[in-house]
């Protein structure tokens, strides 16, 4: 599955007898395995990448079998746990400029927002004072956001400032769960949930300024990835989970990705998304018809007028599928 984007690198995870972190470039045959076994760890994987790092998580292979947050460089030599002192589990789901966020749990069950500086690892706890619960999945390089749960019922979005108690609450009137799954300077991307299902969202720095993204028939959707003006994310149908790209601010923006699969694939997510020069690369995951989960990429042309091109597709198949077994979720 790849789960991050940024230039030419996608980055995710092959699944076969363990989980092993990979890094591609475009191609199939680009693989790079970052096999975290010889370094002590039990399996690892990918969740969003830089030019520079790659950030995720790893198993750890003690009695307990702890997951730690932990970066790369590229290589699997390169391995580095971060996980904070005092925490006894964690891991980092996202990554911009010098700024990792993620989970990370202290004590038996206290889960807490956590910010890392991917140069160094120094940590800062981003738990709300009076939260129950926080995480944090999406960080600008200067912001973070993510949701924190205030009761027993519901979460609040929330987009932070870099300490536990300098944030906003930008949770849309009438949503009782609200998260956010990316984030640029100006626009924040996720799900809100009102009277039913999660619906795919957007806001731009305020509980105002929410817009629901939800195409009609969709019955449940969220937005996972944004460059600031085209989102990423999946949508619900009667007929199955299909990738979704939107273009600016609006449903009538809403593309279906999973026709680009052709027929050989039941349903598909999108994950991730970048933007260089007038390329737009989307990734995320699809599976085929055999049940087979593979990683995908999708790529489109922005014209100078500003609508978006035809997209094409290229399929990523991880290099264990090609030795004969499948890349997993």
């Amino acid at each position: 599955m790849a789960k991050g984007t940024a230039g030419s690198i996608q980055a995710g995870y092959v699944q076969g007898a363990t989980t092993i972190p990979t890094i591609w470039r475009g191609t199939p045959e680009s693989a790079t395995l970052l096999d975290a076994r010889p370094y002590g760890w039990v399996e690892a994987s990918i969740n969003s990448t830089s030019e520079t790092y790659q950030v995720g998580r790893g198993l750890i292979g003690d009695v307990s079998y702890t997951t730690h947050a932990i970066t790369w460089q590229g290589t699997p030599e390169s391995i580095r746990d971060i996980n904070p002192a005092g925490f006894r589990s964690s891991w980092a789901d996202e990554i911009s400029g010098d700024q990792i966020v993620g989970v990370a749990i202290k004590g038996a069950s206290s889960i807490r927002a956590g910010l890392w500086r991917a140069s160094d690892g120094a940590f800062t706890d981003l738990h709300p004072t009076g939260a129950l619960s926080s995480g944090a999945g999406a960080t600008d390089g200067v912001r973070q956001a993510g949701s924190a749960s205030f009761s027993n019922w519901g979460s609040r979005g929330l987009i932070w400032n870099g300490s536990k108690d300098d944030y906003i609450d930008i949770s849309p009137a009438g949503a009782f769960e609200t998260g956010i799954q990316a984030m640029t300077a100006d626009t924040q991307v996720g799900w809100a949930r009102f009277d039913g299902n999660p619906v795919a969202g957007l806001w731009h720095n305020s509980a105002e300024s929410f817009v629901r993204l939800a195409p009609p028939s969709a019955y449940y959707s969220t937005v996972e990835a944004t460059t600031g003006s085209i989102h990423a994310g999946f949508v619900r149908l009667p007929i199955g989970d299909h990738a979704a790209a939107w273009i600016g601010d609006s449903p009538d923006g809403f593309i279906d990705l999973q026709p680009s699969l052709g027929p050989g694939y039941v349903s598909s997510s999108a994950t991730a998304i970048s933007r260089t020069g007038d390329v737009v690369t989307i990734v995320g995951a699809a599976t085929a018809i055999n049940g087979t989960v593979e990683a995908v990429m999708w790529t489109a042309t922005i014209p100078a007028r500003g609508a978006l091109a035809l997209v094409s597709f290229l399929g990523l198949v991880a290099a264990r599928r090609r030795r004969g077994r499948g890349a997993g979720r």
